[in-house]
């Protein structure tokens, strides 16, 4: 057997297991194992286990050809392979290893887990008994969602020309859990030729969602058409999405499925934005938590919210979806508030969608809606964490507006505590009185410095509105600032304060989407503590953000 006769066992083992080199000598006394995991579409399925002597194991599986024309079988490997080269996309397929033609083998990576038709079956019991009505609709939920988007994605690699048979639960591993990826095809060997959307959608919609609720009616319905535009929409982007629904002109009354019903989810889309599967779960998980939690304060649904936030990887979605931070917070914690607020807020989601508001711009009509609209406590505390994600749900903060020339901007006050626990306040100035305290801070320290129009500031003050330290600092390049200069006075000194004051300043500048700190080789002990590095493309020392 080519086990025996060639290189199968170590060039598998390099290839699926991060380039580990091992010897045939290596192996255990019985120490490879087989398991036939099936048999069909012309080929057999062989799981391979490898139990070195030193404790270590490695998996992988064989693919035999049984029945299929040599032609036949080699084209399979190169549908593999097709399938699975994506360099930015998540796998789709296992990764392709290698083919050994004269043996009529090719090997594949082994994904462990079951299917989600499998999955069904073992939690039949718990579906059926509707004890758990919730955790099934979101699970279900999640399953269609990955599902059909997997699907979804094989036809797009084959150019829109095929899809696979059979488009169903019981070929495809999902994992458990919404907010983990993973999901892979089972086997893509029977294929057949689509053309259109419609065919696919129907495939989809009649194979795998009716057919698997048929089969267990405990899963309610928890898929309308409105899901599958979406995944198409996320699958081919917007513009060639779009355009690919709009195809479809044939109406289905038996399943719900009509133009009519596709206009109108497009034009919401246009005034709305797209709705993404991390933000509708986040939502709902958010939701369910509230349900458990009906009396829970308004900071206690801000850790969950925050939680949830980063557990879904929302900020991931910023860069191409600009809108999403204020969505999410509007479908948690403005879901029952202040209309007017909603209404304000709903507006510049819309127009941060569609490019017209900038991140600059963005401050100034944060500005408006914190000085126009009377917000309760529970109110502010939202926008501030809306407006400035490092803030943890649990700290102080409190957010202040002060004018900049002719804009306003909205800005953060932060409370700190020195080693000692004692409390502070990290803030901008806010009137120029308190930028000539700084300097004569600095000028104590025998700091001699000229202040520009472009520099900026962040102050520390004590409880009795003392003024104790500082820094500043202005923008050099795109992505790129500087700081100039940073001073505590001596009787608070060596109290961790300054390595608070300039965490801070990493916070907002990363909100401000800087890439890069520079600083000259001043106080250089403290700033090697804080990460700054010695790099050639900038004078001085550099933090990356």
């Amino acid at each position: 057997m080519a086990v025996y006769h060639s290189t199968l066992i170590r060039e598998s083992i390099f290839i699926f297991s991060d380039n580990q080199n091992i010897q045939l000598s290596d192996l255990a006394s019985e120490g490879l194992w087989f398991t036939l995991i099936g048999k069909g579409h012309g080929k057999y399925v062989i799981r391979v286990l490898v139990q070195l002597k030193d404790g270590g194991a490695y998996n992988f599986v064989i693919n035999i050809n049984d029945d299929l024309v040599h032609r036949r079988f080699t084209q399979e490997t190169n549908w593999l392979i097709s399938i699975a080269s994506s360099i930015q996309d998540q796998k789709l397929v296992e990764d392709f290893g290698s083919y050994w033609e004269e043996h009529q083998i090719f090997t594949e990576e082994y994904i462990s887990g079951e299917t989600v038709m499998q999955y069904l079956n073992r939690n039949q019991k718990e579906i059926s008994s509707g004890t758990y009505p919730d955790r099934w609709q979101m699970r279900w939920l999640h399953f269609i969602w990955n599902g059909v988007t997997a699907y979804l994605e094989f036809w797009k690699r084959t150019d829109c020309t095929r899809m696979i048979v059979d488009a169903s639960p019981k070929n495809i591993i999902i994992p458990e859990f919404d907010y983990y990826t993973g999901t892979r095809l089972i086997s893509i060997s029977e294929r057949e030729k689509a053309i259109l959307i419609r065919e696919v959608f129907l495939s989809l919609y009649k194979n795998y969602i009716l057919e698997t609720e048929r089969k267990f009616p405990g899963l309610k319905k928890m898929a309308e058409w409105e899901i599958l535009f979406t995944v198409a929409l996320e699958v081919f982007g917007l513009k060639l999405g779009s355009k690919m629904l709009r195809t479809i002109k044939k109406t289905h009354k038996d399943l719900g499925l009509s133009p009519a019903r596709i206009k109108a989810y497009l034009n919401e889309v246009n005034v709305s934005g797209l709705l993404r599967k991390q933000v509708v779960f986040a939502s709902l998980r958010y939701q369910r938590w509230l349900d458990l939690n009906p009396g829970a304060t308004y900071k206690a649904r801000g850790i969950i919210i925050q939680d949830l936030y980063k557990d879904y990887k929302l900020q991931a979605l910023m860069e191409k979806y600009p809108e999403t931070r204020i969505r999410f917070f509007l479908m948690t914690a403005f879901q029952d508030g202040n209309p007017h607020l909603v209404e304000k807020l709903n507006d510049l989601m819309i127009q941060m969608r569609s490019g017209s508001i900038s991140e600059e711009n963005l401050e100034t009509h944060l500005h408006f809606i914190h000085d126009e609209i009377d917000l309760n406590e529970e109110e502010k505390y939202f926008l501030t964490r809306l407006v400035f994600e490092h803030v943890d749900a649990a700290d102080y903060a409190e957010l202040i507006t002060r004018d900049v020339g002719k804009r306003g901007r909205l800005d953060l006050v932060v409370l700190i505590k020195d080693k000692n626990g004692q409390p502070f306040n990290i803030r901008p100035p806010f009137h120029p009185k308190e930028v000539a305290r700084f300097h004569i801070l600095l000028l104590e320290a025998r700091l001699e410095v000229q202040f520009e129009s472009n520099h900026e500031f962040l102050l520390i003050i004590t409880k009795k509105d003392q003024m104790v330290g500082g820094v500043f600092w202005k923008k050099t390049g795109s992505g790129i600032a500087h700081l100039e200069k940073i001073v505590i006075a001596p009787p608070y000194q060596k109290n961790h304060l300054s390595i608070r004051l300039i965490e801070e300043l990493f916070n907002r500048l990363r909100l401000k989407k800087f890439k890069f700190l520079t600083v000259g080789f001043f106080q250089s002990g403290l700033f090697y503590r804080l990460g700054f590095e010695i790099d050639q493309k900038f004078g001085g020392l550099v933090k990356k953000l």
